[in-house]
């Protein structure tokens, strides 16, 4: 009988405990009540029915991230600072518009250190979007490899660190890479395009906005064409690589819910092994990790019936960013000569890369040829299919 009682009041003691969460809390030290996503319970994960409520450590919550690093959908490439071609991406076998434009285009100069915008191209931009009949996504592109000229003596007369790269086509004059004042000027400017306000509503938050292609300081991309960058005196690879990161960490601070993707080709310096390349997406992959924070996607604008070729080196540097959860984007080499010739190249990109977001110049996107857009919206279905 005595036994009997002691079972008895042990359950209503657990019971009295239970229900204050002391017990459970006890045991585990710092643990609270907290639900697990999807619980069919509730929000406290009660068992309906039961005296009893179970108690789960309280594990910190994990931030959201956008569900891919790239893009999805099939859009039409824009002209570098220009909106003119704009509306002719709003059709129905296209997702949207991939606009380019510069940082001095935007920034064109500073009172007392703050900088002076002209917004006019972005509220244009994001305006015009919103008000297309077919689609509204935008994927922009702002290209911040050369600064504004105030960005070269900043704030206090501290000169940057410079060299001339040779970047599409042309030598341009751009602070290096891991430049720690070029690099808060960049965040800032990050910041302040991701604030402005369109129609009332932060750039990050509006709906149109559907991707940004994050650039660096001094290089479009990470591709050091001919070398310049890795033979300049004053370059070191943990700086370089460390300047990438923060350059990255500044877009994904300023829009934290925008899928954030970046160009990528061969790099290499002296060190054989590992390549630069591959330390700088090791880097990369450990720093955007998918957890702590956003994965980051990649990005080239060589796409074509046959490149790039997977057993090349930037081929195997994209591989090699996938197998690290990157998505992957392509912008076409170049005007395609045939309908054909588009579909191989897109093809191309979605069975070898699994890419599922291509950029299509406006000659190919206007052509009165309809197999253009009938290829294109058969293309468009299998991109967005869940």
């Amino acid at each position: 009988m005595k036994n009997w009682l002691l079972v008895l009041l042990l359950l209503l003691l657990l019971l009295v405990l239970g229900a204050t969460g002391w017990w459970w809390n006890g045991l585990v030290g710092v643990a609270t009540a907290q639900h697990f996503p999807g619980s069919p319970f509730g929000s406290n994960d009660d068992i309906p029915g039961s005296p009893f409520c179970i108690e789960f450590i309280n594990f910190p919550s994990l931030p959201s991230f956008p569900l891919t690093s790239c893009p999805i959908g099939v859009v039409m490439l824009g002209q570098m600072n220009s909106l003119l071609q704009q509306p002719n991406s709003d059709k129905t076998f296209l997702d949207g518009y991939a606009p380019r434009v510069t940082w001095m285009f935007l920034d064109t100069g500073t009172v007392d250190d703050t900088p002076i915008y002209d917004w006019t191209y972005i509220d244009a931009l994001f305006t015009n979007a919103a008000a297309q009949t077919n689609n509204h996504k935008v994927m922009l592109y702002v290209w911040t490899a050369e600064p504004p000229a105030h960005v070269f003596v900043a704030h206090g007369g501290v000169s940057v660190d410079t060299y001339i790269p040779y970047i599409s086509g042309a030598y341009h004059t751009c602070p290096v890479p891991w430049d720690a004042v070029a690099l808060n000027d960049l965040a800032r400017f990050y910041y302040d395009l991701a604030n402005h306000l369109i129609g009332g509503v932060a750039l990050k938050n509006r709906p149109e906005l559907a991707g940004i292609r994050s650039d660096f300081l001094g290089l479009k991309g990470l591709r050091d064409t001919g070398e310049v960058m890795v033979n300049d005196p004053a370059y070191v690879r943990a700086p370089f690589i460390a300047g990438i990161l923060t350059s990255i960490q500044s877009c994904i601070d300023a829009f934290p819910n925008i899928p954030i993707y970046i160009e990528m080709h061969a790099m290499y310096d002296a060190t054989v092994s590992p390549r630069l390349d591959t330390a700088t997406i090791d880097a990369i992959a450990a720093r955007f990790d998918g957890i702590s924070q956003p994965t980051v996607g990649v990005f080239t604008e060589n796409l074509n019936t046959t490149i790039p070729d997977m057993v090349s080196q930037t081929g195997i540097n994209y591989l090699h960013a996938i197998s690290h959860r990157s998505d992957m984007g392509f912008q076409a080499v170049a005007v395609f000569g045939s309908a054909a010739d588009m579909g191989t190249a897109i093809d191309f990109g979605f069975t070898n890369y699994g890419s599922r977001y291509f950029e299509i110049y406006r000659t190919n996107t206007n052509s009165a040829n309809p197999a253009y857009g009938i290829l294109l919206e058969y293309w468009q279905n299998i991109v967005n299919a869940p």
